[in-house]
């Protein structure tokens, strides 16, 4: 993606200061809660969206860019249990499974729009799937599906 802005500008953008900008070009990962922003301003979400129930929570916090004890208070959850299932450290019972399922969903439907034949989450594209909870992936490889 090449716009011709300056670094200066892409931080500006996106809230953040030159020098993060230089250091996400030179393969620093940015912070958590810069996510949201980076994902407007790129216009898809840059990373993949896994198939696995947990890890799409994974992945709905880093692209929310929320901490555990934001995450927490969405799904009414200790953080420190949620930590444990995203480290693979305690195995989920199959209605925890569908709590998180429920949660996604509920979130696909909070932020989705309907436009023609695609569905918009956070205002980024993502085209819709055999599944609800599938239409808030908006990336694969990387690449946003439109």
């Amino acid at each position: 993606m090449d716009l011709g802005l300056f670094q200066r500008e892409v931080a500006e953008i996106i809230g953040v200061t030159d020098s993060s900008v230089w250091n996400w070009e030179h393969g620093t990962e940015p912070e958590l809660h810069n996510n949201p922003n980076i994902i407007k301003f790129l216009g898809y979400i840059p990373f993949d969206c896994p198939d696995d129930t947990v890890e799409r929570l994974a992945w709905y916090k880093r692209a929310k860019g929320m901490n555990f004890d934001h995450l927490g208070e969405a799904m009414g959850r200790d953080p420190e249990q949620l930590s444990d299932w995203l480290s693979d450290r305690h195995n989920l019972f199959k209605k925890n499974r569908k709590k998180i399922k429920l949660l996604l969903k509920e979130q696909e439907f909070e932020k989705r729009h309907l436009i023609p034949s695609f569905f918009l989450l956070n205002g980024i594209p993502c085209s819709p799937a055999n599944s609800s909870i599938d239409l808030i992936c908006s990336s694969v490889n990387g690449t946003p599906v439109l």
